[in-house]
Order: C-alpha cells, then structure tokens, then sequence
C-alpha cells in the first residue's frame, strides 16, 4: 500500500509542476504575442520566477519521494540481511 501511494503522490506531484509551468509559459507566451506595452514593467518576470519556483518545489518533492522510498527499500533489505544472514544482493 505505502508503494502505491508514493506511486500517486509522485504522479500528482509531476502533474502539478508540469501543468503549471505550461500555464506559467503559455500565459508569457500570449502575452508576448500580443504586444502589450507594458512588458517592461517586469510583472511578467515575476510571475515566471514564481512559475519557476513551483515549478522546482514539485520536482524537488518528487525527487524526496523517490529518493525516501528507494532508502526505505534499502533499509528494509538490510534488515532482511541481518535476520537471515544471506546477502540478497549476491548471486547464490
């Protein structure tokens, strides 16, 4: 069950920083294309650091997901190890 559930909580966590940095580009993009005069005054550039920003959270939780599962998978094999005293990772 933990497995499935880092498995959803990976997928939401990748949809929500990919969605957003689309809107983020698509919405400068518009913009750009437009022509509006007041480009200069950086509100543009704020809004895509902001986009930028939430954009590296949710990848940087993604990562935090799969690097805590992958350590508790480690631990629990070592675990495993010790109990049996076989090396899992050997070839028989």
């Amino acid at each position: 069950m933990t497995f499935a559930r880092n498995i959803i909580n990976i997928v939401i966590g990748w949809l929500i920083a990919v969605i957003t940095m689309a809107g983020a580009i698509y919405f400068l993009a518009w913009k750009y294309i437009r022509g509006s005069e007041d480009r200069q005054n950086g509100a543009y550039a704020l809004l895509a650091i902001v986009a930028l920003l939430i954009f590296l959270m949710g990848w940087l939780s993604i990562w935090t997901m799969i690097k805590s599962a992958l350590f508790r998978r480690w631990k629990r094999q070592e675990e495993q190890e010790e109990k049996s005293g076989i090396k899992l990772d050997e070839p028989v």
